[in-house]
């Protein structure tokens, strides 16, 4: 099963960065670039064997584009009950009807977390959580149209990582389910 992760390096500056990067992340068996965002110091790729990333460590390294470390959270110390720095959501995706399902996806605080998604009349609307994550449903994108939404809601929250699953709906239609992590205080 493959997936989706946001990497933020700090040697980002622009767009030639960033088409460096893919230049190199294409080399990569078992990876491939999704997309960059100079702005934010970040790039979203596609991970087929978890092995490979370690490959993406060492050759982004090589070239002079280091990833930004991951926080390391101690789940003994925090009210959470699942470390984030492990924690991958668990999904399940239900048809309602025949145009719309509902998506349900385990929260790393607990919570059971539900967006609705109508293929007749898409409504990308952000869903958020008692522990200040927050997710949407887009079907391509949904990296930026998360930011988008939650610049436009003036939210002021700093976020640790954004994750991205990519999933069907039960007619077949791919779409992005992106969820952002709020970074601990």
């Amino acid at each position: 099963m493959s997936f989706s992760i946001l990497v933020q390096s700090v040697n980002i500056t622009c767009d030639h960065c960033i088409n460096t990067i893919k230049d190199s992340v294409d080399q990569i068996n078992n990876i491939t670039f999704i997309s960059g965002d100079p702005e934010n110091k970040s790039f979203i790729v596609n991970i087929e064997k978890i092995d490979s990333l370690h490959d993406l460590v060492s050759t982004l390294k090589k070239i002079d584009y280091p990833l930004n470390d991951f926080k390391n959270y101690d789940s003994t110390s925090s009210s959470n009950s699942i470390n984030k720095s492990n924690w991958s959501p668990e999904i399940k995706i239900k048809a309602n009807e025949s145009d719309q399902a509902s998506v349900h996806y385990s929260c790393h605080c607990g919570c059971d977390i539900e967006l609705l998604f109508n293929r007749q009349n898409p409504i990308f609307n952000l869903q958020d959580c008692c522990c200040g994550t927050f997710s949407i449903i887009h079907p391509s994108n949904s990296y930026k149209h998360i930011q988008t939404e939650i610049s436009a809601k003036n939210i002021s929250t700093t976020f640790e990582f954004i994750n991205i699953e990519n999933i069907a709906m039960p007619w077949g239609q791919p779409v992005q389910l992106s969820i952002a992590i709020q970074k601990d205080k």
